[in-house]
């Protein structure tokens, strides 16, 4: 049974049952090598505490606690064993807390830096438009089309729903990031779209689809422009959002992808984020 941790206190069996005092829950799935937790996260976790709009709980396979316990007063933390990724932690409290109050329930994770908090808390505060069901951050089409993992919300209706609810409850731990991939990100966007509507918050219009195709094609620029939204629509099973548009979620959100930091992978001209977010983190 994991360790359940709330203000440096271990607790057992009835840790959740003082939730639920406001109308939304934040669950967030934390992972660090070092058991860590950065510059970025502790602030955005201070933002989110002192705007008392949520309940919190952050769910980690390895959190060093008694190094951060003076920072995570009124949150619940748990801390669990290292299994099953993010889905895994996401399912361990879905499945634990008394959700039936909460109108709005948002899962994130520790895969993004957070550079500036208070545009993420902002986020983070607004509720979700009356006719939302599913949203995510971003949307993605590689692959199959799906909702990307680290940024996911659902209203009341979606999580009282008995597709919501058997989605949780049948996972099992998988080893393979690949597999988890495709059975639990992709797989919940084909599990809950059979009922709900999935939407992105971030929508592209023509110039992101623009930045897309060139940023990630090497030969978009002999695309013509009349032929622009077409050549989206082709090629878009092959182009991350997330990553090809980080300086447009940055600049919106306050957010940037950790992948993208670390590998680079379409060759950005990231030295001077790379800077900031060192700054950001506190390397």
């Amino acid at each position: 049974m994991p360790a359940l941790v709330g203000n440096g206190l271990l607790h057992s069996g009835r840790f959740f049952e003082h939730l639920m005092a406001r109308d939304k829950l934040i669950l967030i799935a934390h992972f660090d090598p070092a058991g860590a937790l950065t510059r970025d996260w502790l602030t955005l976790l201070d933002a989110l505490r002192a705007a008392e709009f949520a309940d919190l709980v952050l769910i980690s396979t390895g959190l060093n606690v008694a190094a951060f316990e003076d920072r995570l007063t009124g949150i619940k933390v748990v801390v669990r064993e290292n299994i099953g990724y993010d889905f895994y932690s996401w399912r361990h409290g879905l499945l634990e807390i008394p959700l039936q109050g909460y109108a709005e329930v948002t899962l994130l994770n520790t895969s993004t830096h957070v550079l500036d908090a208070d545009k993420f808390a902002g986020l983070l505060r607004e509720p979700m438009p009356a006719d939302a069901r599913v949203r995510a951050l971003t949307v993605s089409w590689q692959q199959e089309f799906h909702a990307q993992s680290y940024f996911l919300q659902f209203n009341r209706a979606v999580v009282q729903s008995g597709v919501f609810q058997s989605f949780w409850r049948d996972m099992r731990p998988v080893s393979a990031r690949q597999t988890v991939i495709d059975l639990y990100e992709m797989g919940l966007s084909r599990h809950l779209g059979r009922e709900f509507p999935i939407v992105p918050i971030f929508s592209l219009g023509p110039y992101e689809q623009f930045l897309m195709l060139r940023r990630g094609l090497k030969n978009a620029s002999k695309i013509p422009a009349t032929h622009m939204k077409e050549a989206y629509a082709f090629y878009k099973t092959a182009l991350n959002p997330c990553l090809l548009l980080w300086d447009c979620l940055l600049h919106r959100y306050g957010i940037v992808k950790k992948q993208l930091v670390r590998d680079n992978p379409f060759g950005a001209p990231i030295d001077e984020l790379r800077d900031f977010v060192a700054r950001c983190i506190g390397e």
